[in-house]
């Protein structure tokens, strides 16, 4: 083809060839047309196609047609000379059928393969029509700023291996035009049609109903919102970074005058709003990203519970003349967490 099909052409923009081209990549490929559009396009751009390296996770939650699904991947990477691993789901998980769960199976066989294929990168067939819906879907669940610009592009995982999703700024149509040019078949999930499932009503319920009343671009639209959700998010974070380090430093202050004990490693503590000008969304956030990073639970931690913890910080005053004392317990958060106050600061202390 001497001009480029648009998912290529937009795949390369977001992901040029020369940043993983000498690296082994593990594909996400179930046999949808997303992640075979994915498998067909990274085959034609790599120069090295022995560096790709496909991972299909059997849930076997849908019987025959999982297995079907199976057995089509492994035939069309045997058909273009692709090495390949299967995974299957365990007997005793099958039971319990959730999105969650089978995000968290999926997702932890393919850092396994990756890891031992000693892959750099993960590649997964997300596009940005699925990024539309799970915007439409987390807004709908009072999501934050966080949950309008997810899925990301780039995420690194805690193992080191990068997760990409390289068709994100490409909508479904294009995945369907590119394999239609290629005369290449893909498997079609059933239980994509079953509407019981939140997304599944989105999809076919929902979004044909705003292109009717706003026309056809209005997915165009609500991406580009979650682009600039994502930028605004982006500049928060590196505020919040900013104001943690500030945390830091004044609290070393705080502990070298012997107004604060020092800090253990089962607290984390920051200041009252009466020692800083500092907006709480950003106080908020990074206590999020300082909470991540200790590998505290925060799941359970729900908007009523941050408001209570910004009442107690705005609140709180700086004592006239500091002396110490002991913390003093304000009440208790889900999954052991104590939160104390003590010399105008906040503390929480993990039990």
């Amino acid at each position: 083809m001497s001009v480029l099909p648009r998912l290529l052409k937009t795949l390369v923009e977001i992901w040029p060839i020369d940043q993983w081209n000498d690296s082994c990549i593990v594909l996400a490929v179930s046999g949808g047309a997303d992640s075979v559009a994915l498998l067909r396009a990274m085959h034609s751009l790599a120069g090295k196609p022995n560096r790709l390296h496909v991972a299909h996770f059997n849930h076997g939650w849908r019987d025959e047609e999982s297995d079907d699904d199976e057995r089509f991947v492994v035939e069309l990477c045997n058909d273009l000379g692709i090495d390949f691993t299967v995974g299957k789901n365990s007997t005793s998980e099958t039971t319990t059928r959730s999105e969650q769960i089978a995000r968290e199976l999926r997702y932890n066989f393919l850092n396994e393969v990756a890891k031992n294929r000693s892959a750099k990168f993960i590649a997964t067939a997300h596009t940005a029509s699925d990024r539309v819906e799970t915007m439409l879907h987390n807004l709908c669940r009072g999501t934050g700023l966080s949950g309008m610009c997810t899925p990301s592009q780039f995420r690194q995982l805690e193992s080191g291996i990068t997760l990409v999703r390289p068709m994100l700024q490409s909508f479904r149509e294009d995945t369907i035009e590119y394999l239609s040019l290629l005369g290449q078949v893909y498997r079609v999930d059933s239980s994509n049609e079953n509407q019981s499932y939140r997304r599944n009503f989105l999809r076919h319920s929902v979004l044909p109903l705003l292109r009717q009343a706003y026309g056809d671009s209005v997915d165009e639209r609500l991406l580009s919102y979650s682009h600039l959700a994502e930028q605004s998010l982006q500049a928060q974070r590196e505020w919040s970074q900013r104001y943690w380090s500030e945390v830091q430093s004044l609290d070393t202050v705080m502990v070298d005058k012997s107004w604060l004990p020092k800090q253990t490693s089962s607290e984390i503590r920051w200041p009252s709003a009466a020692h800083t000008q500092t907006p709480w969304a950003i106080v908020q956030l990074a206590l999020q990203q300082e909470l991540k990073a200790r590998g505290w639970k925060q799941r359970s931690l729900t908007r009523r519970h941050w408001n209570r913890l910004r009442q107690h910080w705005e609140k709180l005053n700086i004592p006239a003349k500091m002396r110490p004392k002991k913390p003093r317990s304000l009440f208790q958060l889900p999954d052991g967490i104590e939160v104390n106050s003590m010399q105008g600061w906040l503390i929480l202390t993990l039990s």
